[in-house]
């Protein structure tokens, strides 16, 4: 029954490779998101953000002045937040510090200090938070194309503000996803959800990093265990390979965001992201997905199956 199940897996996979492109299309406007929300299909929007005030406005001075308060910043040695790294010889999935600072010293420690990477996102709605209050006024408050075709506002609107050295590792959202890259540029590795069997989800020990006020990182294991994947896309496909032998199977699809440039995410996708600019700043949009008819039920069956092969 196991060799039929792994036949019909990949047989699905293939299927999905053959029936959609192997890149991302770029268009001009959201005049298509009714069609690629309803296709699940990622896509580019050239320029939509260039005529935000936070396109033109927002740099190290802009911020620091409209900024005052003290924000949560996260802190790694070494720009992994919420990713797999090795302690003590194994795999951990490791949550980064936080540490409460002034922006205008975030912006000036960015890429400042070596083994002490700084990043700010806090997600959760943040740019709601009062503190960013003079910011959240220099962009739309949601995608007016995107609430048509949701027929709601987004659930969260958040600013992500750091440097080349922050990479976020390969994991999936279940939202629909508006994200617009205000400064600098971000690169995104991804794959469709119909992948998850490639990449190889397996649990692993969970931990805190902890920053001490001399800048030196501990680990604080939490004794608990969250499933993550192992594979890296900026890392060749022979090493993925040793993580998942099932990961030549997969087809990555890489599209750079540049700045005043949009890019719609799907719900469930996977992506891997990394960024250019000192500082590179960008607001996403998450929009709760569409719970109704049969694709969500589906992933969750598919995810399921999966989960009955991964622990034989």
């Amino acid at each position: 029954m196991t060799t039929e199940l792994v036949d019909a897996i990949e047989g699905l996979i293939e299927d999905y490779q053959d029936y959609n492109s192997s890149f991302v299309k770029v268009y001009n406007n959201f005049d298509n998101l009714d069609k690629l929300v309803k296709n699940n299909r990622p896509a580019i929007f050239k320029s939509v953000a260039n005529n935000w005030e936070a396109t033109k406005s927002w740099n190290k001075e802009y911020l620091s002045h409209k900024v005052t308060s003290e924000i949560e910043i996260a802190v790694t040695p070494n720009g992994n937040a919420d990713a797999l790294v090795e302690h003590h010889g194994v795999l951990h999935f490791l949550e980064p510090d936080t540490k409460s600072m002034r922006m205008d010293n975030f912006l000036n420690d960015i890429s400042a200090t070596p083994n002490r990477v700084l990043y700010l996102q806090s997600q959760n709605g943040n740019l709601s938070y009062p503190e960013y209050q003079g910011l959240a006024e220099d962009v739309p408050q949601s995608i007016t194309e995107m609430d048509d075709v949701m027929e709601n506002k987004p659930d969260a609107v958040n600013i992500w503000i750091g440097g080349p050295e922050s990479v976020t590792s390969l994991h999936s959202d279940p939202y629909e996803n508006i994200y617009v890259v205000v400064k600098g540029r971000k690169t995104f590795n991804l794959y469709p959800p119909t992948e998850r069997y490639c990449l190889n989800f397996q649990k692993y020990p969970h931990g805190h990093y902890i920053c001490d006020n001399n800048g030196e990182f501990t680990v604080k294991p939490s004794g608990e265990t969250i499933s993550w994947t192992p594979i890296d896309p900026n890392k060749s496909a022979e090493e993925n390979s040793k993580h998942s032998p099932t990961y030549s199977k997969s087809r990555c699809l890489t599209v750079t965001v540049d700045e005043g440039d949009a890019l719609y995410l799907p719900s469930g996708w996977f992506h891997h992201v990394s960024q250019k600019g000192s500082p590179c700043i960008a607001v996403n949009y998450w929009y709760d997905q569409d719970y109704s008819g049969e694709k969500f039920v589906m992933r969750q069956f598919y995810n399921r199956i999966l989960e009955m092969l991964y622990n034989k």
